[in-house]
């Protein structure tokens, strides 16, 4: 059988631009309704909001510096955060470093993270790397509320709350629990979009 008016490779062509077009329009529709694109830019602690329960004396609050950027992965269903920070214990300057990854599920509507953070110091002899795996939902309000764990800690460590009071603020709360379920730390700040 012989194809008169078109070649293969023309046909081929044809059919891999319109899956082009149709997967463009499906992920960008997809897109466009995923939650986590609250998340995208350039976030930084407004000065003066971060509060902690207990608070550390050796910790100078107004020290405490935190910018996160997150892009959106090219799946359209994941975001990736990079942070950088510091703060001042005890007069020596630390450094803080981490990522973390979000990523909703369409079908559930869920969301996973995994992150991890470096603390440490030049100055003296410290460095800590933990992993926090979590997951939950979006409320009604659009607030993302997950339940954390610190790898290697069971049962949860506690839990992580992003709330949206406008499109360029992010109120963070965190609490997290020790092994008998006492509250070690509650801590809350501000993000502000850049």
């Amino acid at each position: 059988m012989e194809f008169e008016s078109e070649s293969i490779p023309s046909i081929m062509k044809r059919t891999i631009l319109l899956t082009s077009i149709i997967f463009l329009f499906i992920g960008g529709f997809s897109q466009t309704n995923n939650p986590l694109n609250k998340f995208l830019g350039t976030w930084e602690l407004v000065p003066g909001t971060l509060s902690s329960d207990p608070m550390p004396e050796e910790i100078d609050p107004a020290s405490v510096t935190l910018k996160v950027t997150c892009t959106l992965a090219d799946d359209g269903y994941s975001v990736l955060c990079t942070y950088q920070g510091g703060k001042t214990i005890s007069n020596i300057p630390f450094q803080s470093s981490g990522r973390e990854m979000l990523v909703l599920d369409p079908n559930t509507q869920m969301v996973y993270k995994l992150g991890l953070t470096h603390n440490g110091s030049e100055k003296v002899d410290y460095e800590a790397t933990f992993v926090n795996i979590g997951k939950g939902t979006f409320d009604e309000n659009g607030d993302l509320e997950l339940t954390e764990y610190i790898a290697g800690n069971d049962p949860p460590a506690g839990k992580h709350i992003y709330s949206w009071k406008k499109n360029d603020e992010i109120h963070e709360y965190s609490v997290y629990y020790d092994q008998d379920g006492n509250k070690l730390t509650e801590s809350f700040w501000v993000l502000k979009k850049k």
